[in-house]
């Protein structure tokens, strides 16, 4: 009985354990999951930032590569002013968007953020005795610093602009997630950009690989092995004492035959039997005096 409890007790902490095993790798990844989007959540905001400080404090004499350098070779940068109309690329004053981002930089006294949807792009907008227009698409607001960290992470980042104005809770963005799809798992945060100029989705996702390996697996199959073993000995011993004990209980020992108790139960049986099924009983007695 000892043996039969203490591999239940073997089996039930192994099981116990792999769960809680699982259960804390669950957790790993799912902060791991957590932390890439929010690194991403920083490089966003810090390119916004940076790209509204730099259009604030261009001159007609600003050069437009120092603009648009931070940014990577997709960015392209224009600078038009009473003498001046340079652009480093097409002229981003014919933007269908421009006009409002020009208007909200009027309304705000400062530059202004608008989302051009058609080209998945931010614009940034600057306008007074010069006006500044820089478009950042949107694989570009991640950065390379950033882009090299979440690699490290085995993560991948998707950046997704839009015109939809959100409303956040302070500076905090709206998470969906973690959640494991097709074998990923995905964290989505979405984030309002200043002024109401829309909002970026950032979706990150990792290989949702939650499991035992190696020598964890290894020592956890050998622990359910043994017990699995422990256990099935205990039990076939405990069956081989309990027929011992009905043996030395309904058997004479020098005859092998039935003893007193057991012929008693065994006629009892057959005469409620008998009476049921309205049949007979033969009872025959054999003396064995002088045998």
């Amino acid at each position: 009985m000892a043996a039969l409890v203490g591999s239940v007790i073997l089996l039930v902490a192994t099981t116990v354990s792999m769960v809680n095993k699982g259960a804390e790798q669950r957790a790993e990844q799912d902060a791991r999951a957590v932390a890439t989007v929010l690194l991403a959540d920083q490089a966003i905001d810090s390119a916004v930032v940076r790209a509204m400080a730099i259009v604030e404090v261009a001159t007609a004499q600003t050069d437009l590569e120092a603009v648009t350098r931070s940014f990577g070779d997709t960015a392209e940068a224009c600078i038009t002013a009473a003498s001046v109309d340079r652009c480093t690329g097409p002229d981003l004053g014919a933007s269908n968007i421009f006009g409002g981002a020009v208007a909200a930089s009027v309304e705000s006294g400062g530059p202004a953020v608008a989302v051009d949807d058609a080209t998945d792009s931010l614009l940034v907008v600057s306008h007074g005795e010069v006006t500044t227009a820089l478009i950042l698409p949107a694989d570009s607001l991640l950065g390379a610093l950033a882009s090299s960290a979440v690699e490290r992470n085995e993560a991948a980042i998707d950046v997704a602009v839009s015109s939809d104005i959100i409303e956040v809770n302070g500076d905090n963005p709206i998470r969906v997630g973690p959640s494991s799809v097709d074998g990923r798992l995905i964290v989505t945060d979405t984030l309002a950009l200043p002024g109401d100029g829309g909002s970026v989705r950032v979706t990150t996702s990792i290989a949702d690989d939650v499991g035992l390996g190696g020598d964890d697996l290894a020592l956890y199959l050998l622990l359910l092995g043994f017990g699995t073993v422990l256990m099935a000995l205990a039990g076939w011993t405990f069956l081989l004492d309990r027929r011992s004990l009905k043996r030395q209980a309904t058997t004479d020992d020098l005859t092998g035959l039935p003893n007193r108790r057991e012929f008693e139960r065994q006629t009892e049986e057959a005469l409620l039997a008998a009476e049921r099924f309205k049949t007979g009983v033969c009872v025959m007695l054999i003396d064995l005096n002088g045998f």
